[in-house]
């Protein structure tokens, strides 16, 4: 097991110091932005914010934060990096944001004015779906044309309730606005006013997750069949996370959820076609791409592969709710110093308490190869640095 192996450190500023001049990683990135952190109107199951140990930041981005952001954006493709996705979520609710709207339009303007030879990023908001009848946020998803992204794992009221809020009595009444939302963001889906519409399966919770799918999909069908659309577009989280110790999930294994796929994927249900991906190929939609991460990061840690921008401006893991350990300020650096300060890390403590490193992989064959290659990494840095310095 890679927990064995490992040397965890308690210095979060581990390696800063000793970075290359040049990030090497080439792949698209992602980059999440957290205009919320800390800041959510739900409590999810598998989600350290709304517990009441909780210490972490609890604040909305300021606005230079966002400019630095956009900023650098423009310069990192200037550069020829290229970013794929700049996703409006992060470590809460981005829609409670009070200037969620202006925000939306800042990064719409940054698109407009796009001049570097990279494609422009697309824009998505990803959301828990309790906003979606707030005529200032339709507004604002509609104006800036954004792709949508909404955490639905279950119909199920009491299931929903225990994964959304850990009550389930909260799931009925939770619905009653979310369904209606959900309607509604189809409609302006098939109406041309928002780029993308999907559905995350998520928070992945297996115990509820799998015997609750069918209806998931039917439910899900029949209300995009009656909004006018002839295809729902399902991501499904693969993977259980504790959020670096906040939560505990006795699951502790992937499931890439193969028999869903063989039965549902490209398959018409209620006269809608279901396309669904996993959550790692959304992520890392090429073999390249992984290859990539494996090749160039000391710890290649699927988790951590791209960028989380929290709400003050911190490059920090996305399970590292709390900040504990972050990369690097955008106030100070580029995007290229925070990867390549990415590349250079190695676990600490933070690490040790999260269940979705890489010696957490264990599922499938390929969960359990990639494992076994990204410890091997880890140890071939250590051995490198070591005949170095000697």
């Amino acid at each position: 097991m890679m927990s064995g192996e490992m040397q965890y450190v308690t210095n979060p500023r581990q390696n800063v110091d000793l970075l290359s001049p040049k990030m090497r990683t080439r792949r698209s990135l992602l980059i999440n932005n957290s205009l919320c952190h800390g800041i959510c109107n739900y409590n999810c199951t598998l989600c350290g914010i709304g517990k009441n140990h909780y210490t972490g930041p609890k604040i909305y981005q300021p606005l230079a934060v966002t400019e630095k952001l956009i900023r650098e954006i423009h310069i990192a493709a200037s550069r020829g990096i290229h970013i794929r996705g700049i996703h409006q979520s992060g470590i809460g609710e981005p829609t409670l944001h009070p200037a969620f709207a202006e925000r939306l339009g800042l990064f719409e303007q940054m698109r407009r004015d796009w001049k570097a030879a990279v494609p422009v990023p697309d824009l998505v908001v990803v959301t828990n779906g309790s906003t979606l009848l707030d005529p200032d946020i339709v507004s604002a998803l509609t104006t800036h044309r954004v792709s949508l992204a909404v955490s639905f794992p279950t119909p199920v009221p009491e299931h929903y309730g225990a994964l959304m809020m850990e009550d389930a009595t909260k799931g009925a009444s939770l619905l009653e606005t979310v369904i209606p939302g959900i309607r509604a963001m189809m409609e302006q889906r098939a109406a041309g006013r928002i780029r993308e519409l999907a559905f995350y399966i998520s928070p992945p919770k297996r115990d509820i997750i799998r015997p609750d799918f069918h209806r998931t999909i039917q439910f899900l069908t029949r209300q995009a069949r009656d909004a006018g659309l002839d295809t729902l577009n399902l991501v499904l989280f693969v993977t259980s996370f504790n959020r670096t110790g906040l939560v505990r999930n006795r699951i502790k294994t992937i499931d890439f959820y193969p028999d869903f796929f063989k039965r549902y994927h490209h398959r018409t249900v209620n006269d809608v076609t279901v396309e669904m991906i996993t959550s790692y190929k959304k992520f890392y939609p090429n073999l390249r791409d992984v290859v990539d991460l494996l090749k160039n990061y000391t710890f290649p840690c699927l988790q951590n592969g791209h960028l989380l921008i929290a709400a003050d401006g911190s490059s920090i893991c996305p399970n590292d709710q709390e900040a504990r350990n972050p990369f690097g300020q955008i106030l100070n650096d580029s995007i290229e110093s925070l990867l390549i300060k990415k590349e250079r890390y190695r676990p600490n403590t933070t690490c040790a308490r999260c269940d979705s490193a890489p010696h957490q992989m264990s599922e499938s064959w390929t969960a359990r190869l990639y494992s076994w290659i990204a410890r091997a990494r880890l140890r071939f840095s250590r051995a490198n640095d070591s005949h170095t310095q000697h």
